[in-house]
């Protein structure tokens, strides 16, 4: 009997992009790792990145307008189960022409290396969001180079106050400027949440000039209490959004510890001599995107006779870090610490 032959076909309902992976760029998209906050407000008050779920910061001044950010689980879209909230606490009505009041997030130029940005072969790409609003209008955001000198503004519109609403957006590669490959960063995406006019100008056009935001678009932080939420982002190549690629937390998790770490506990044990230094090795659970800066923070628990000693120096690698304290017990003992690592972009 001649052998039977099976051929295995996906299911017609089952789309073949839905089966792709690594088409999304954006890390934590989904708004579901937290490592810094655990779902508490961030305030942004100053003119530095600010981090609330990983890899999204907001950027504001240090007078003037005021908001936070934080992930809330609340009343997410349909399909999810968080989504990232900018609240205004502080309004600022007339912003200065130099004034910016940003969402962003960078994306490592390793990982939008193959959209060809700065060749005659630059792919398109397309930004899809799910936003809600309590104010409506057009809003507006950019992308962005890692020298701040090729810009594309690009706007959409929130057509009712605090609802779900779907946005793409379609953004075609730049053919021109520079556009780094490496471990720095090779994409900013901004959202604006009031611009100055220094840094608003027209949009769905390439430019030299460093703009965040649409002239005429809508200004978040002109109006105290105002919410601007965002969920499920996606950044892609082609001219037509995919469905949200969906990951195991653990996945995105790993993506996200590659530019910051947090650990609750460690703890070093061992024989001590007086007048020696002590030290323990830590890895990482990930690799990180360049050696990261590391704080450690004593947790007051010690069984040295003279005290919990303080950290003296922590050098570290892109895979781990050596914390010392310095010895001032003659016994056995322990000491135990909690530590963070920052690889930021």
């Amino acid at each position: 009997m001649p052998a039977t032959i099976w051929e295995a076909t996906a299911p017609a309902s089952v789309p073949v992009v839905d089966l792709i992976s690594l088409r999304n760029r954006i890390i934590n998209g989904d708004m579901r790792v937290d490592q810094r906050n655990a779902g508490a407000a961030v305030t942004v008050n100053s003119a530095v990145y600010t981090y609330a779920v990983d890899r999204w910061a907001g950027f504001g001044q240090a007078a003037d307008g005021v908001f936070t950010l934080q992930q809330l689980s609340a009343t997410p879209p349909e399909g999810f189960t968080n989504y990232l909230r900018a609240t205004v606490t502080t309004a600022d009505a007339a912003i200065g022409a130099a004034q910016n009041y940003l969402l962003a997030h960078k994306i490592e130029g390793y990982n939008v290396a193959d959209f060809d940005f700065g060749k005659s072969t630059a792919k398109s790409t397309v930004l899809s969001i799910r936003v809600r609003s309590s104010l409506a209008g057009t809003f507006s955001g950019s992308l962005l180079n890692n020298g701040a000198d090729r810009a594309y503004v690009f706007t959409f519109t929130i057509n009712a106050p605090n609802v779900w609403e779907y946005k793409t957006i379609v953004l075609p590669g730049d053919v021109t400027g520079t556009w780094t490959v490496d471990n720095t960063t090779g994409v900013f995406i901004f959202i604006s949440l009031g611009v100055g006019s220094n840094f608003k100008g027209a949009s769905a056009v390439w430019g030299n000039t460093l703009l965040y935001a649409a002239t005429g678009s809508v200004d978040l932080i002109g109006t105290n209490g105002a919410t601007l939420d965002i969920a499920a982002a996606q950044f892609e190549s082609g001219t037509v959004a995919t469905e949200f690629e969906r990951r195991f937390f653990s996945d995105e998790l790993d993506r996200c510890q590659r530019y910051y770490e947090k650990a609750a506990y460690e703890i070093w044990s061992g024989n001590v001599t007086s007048g020696n230094n002590n030290y323990i090795w830590t890895r990482f659970r990930t690799l990180k995107r360049i050696a990261p800066v590391i704080v450690g923070v004593d947790l007051g628990v010690a069984s040295f006779p003279a005290g919990v000693p303080s950290f003296v120096g922590i050098p570290s690698t892109t895979d781990g870090f050596r914390a010392e304290k310095t010895a001032n017990a003659t016994a056995s003992g322990f000491f135990a610490f909690s530590w963070t690592a920052s690889a930021e972009l």
